[in-house]
């Protein structure tokens, strides 16, 4: 993922605020979309990264063109 372009991160917004913000820094650097889970109607990206996400939207998962990842951590139990 170091050299893609086409990459779009979902997460949830009531996700932990310090995680977000080190997140979206990270994005944001490698010029990747970066939206909560509640803003990806109409959006689409060619890998598809799904941070932390407690439950699986329909929305979420179609915005994948060719690959959706998903990232779990011990706060998404």
């Amino acid at each position: 993922l170091k050299d893609t372009k086409d990459v779009m991160v979902i997460y949830e917004p009531d996700n932990i605020k310090d995680v977000i913000e080190k997140l979206s820094e990270h994005c944001s650097k490698r010029e990747w979309i970066f939206c909560p889970s509640n803003s990806v109607m109409g959006s689409e990206a060619q890998i598809v990264v799904r941070y932390d996400m407690k439950s699986i939207h329909f929305e979420a998962l179609s915005r994948a063109v060719l690959q959706i990842i998903f990232v779990t951590t011990q706060h998404s139990k």
